[in-house]
């Protein structure tokens, strides 16, 4: 999909839209790696650019009305039912916020080598927590050192020793179940939130500061209807 043109942001469905910028985002990713790695011999600072698969999470506490965000990684999305799944603790912050409040926003911003050359999708939605069965899919699909540090992580809670008993719950996590030789079990309180989509947004950089911008919302029927908007 080329970069520059509105025109180019008129599908009829704005998940085929996403899906074409999401996988450009990540050869786009996969060059930048490549050209960065051999030089980080010579310049150790020189960090790798954020994944494409990152996206802001926005949720809102519907008692004191305070919005909070955080970075999480997209899990997967379907195109056909226009949902993004990620994975959380359901007894973190944004785990409490989704339960009390489903209304959520999502947010990407890719940048590869160019300023000019930026994409972001904003997107808005109800999310829900994802079945037993689904969750488990998705805990036994992760490698056994991210499966165990969900286990071990009480996200969000007060850590009074500090990383140093961060990392001992970890380490003895780990030499736990080498003893036992049995697969880790998905906690109860971690699994997938599934975010299904009525208003997304794409936001394409332009000359002169001109953004592209097109907004998609749900209507009744489940068809999308456009609008271009001012940048």
């Amino acid at each position: 999909m080329q970069q520059e043109g509105n025109n180019n942001m008129t599908f009829p469905s704005p998940m085929k839209i996403f899906s074409d910028w999401y996988l450009e985002a990540c050869s786009n990713y996969e060059k930048s790696v490549e050209k960065i790695i051999p030089l980080q011999k010579e310049i150790p600072e020189l960090l790798l650019p954020a994944e494409p698969a990152t996206m802001t999470v926005a949720t809102v506490n519907p008692k004191t009305l305070q919005p909070s965000t955080r970075n999480v990684f997209l899990k997967s999305f379907n195109v056909e039912t226009s949902e993004f799944i990620f994975c959380t603790n359901f007894n973190s912050r944004k785990g409490s916020e989704i339960a009390e409040n489903s209304k959520i926003a999502l947010n990407f911003y890719w940048s590869y080598g160019s300023v000019m050359s930026s994409k972001q999708v904003r997107i808005e939605g109800v999310a829900e927590f994802c079945s037993d069965e689904e969750s488990d899919q998705i805990f036994n699909s992760r490698p056994l050192e991210s499966r165990i540090a969900s286990s071990v992580s009480q996200q969000s809670q007060e850590l009074v020793g500090g990383r140093e008993q961060l990392l001992n719950e970890f380490f003895n996590a780990i030499e736990e179940q080498k003893l036992s030789a049995q697969e880790p079990v998905r906690p109860k309180h971690w699994g997938g939130v599934r975010v299904r989509a009525h208003c997304i947004e794409f936001w394409q950089s332009g000359d002169h500061r001109l953004a592209n911008r097109i907004q998609y919302k749900k209507e009744q029927d489940n068809s999308w209807k456009s609008t271009t908007l001012y940048p």
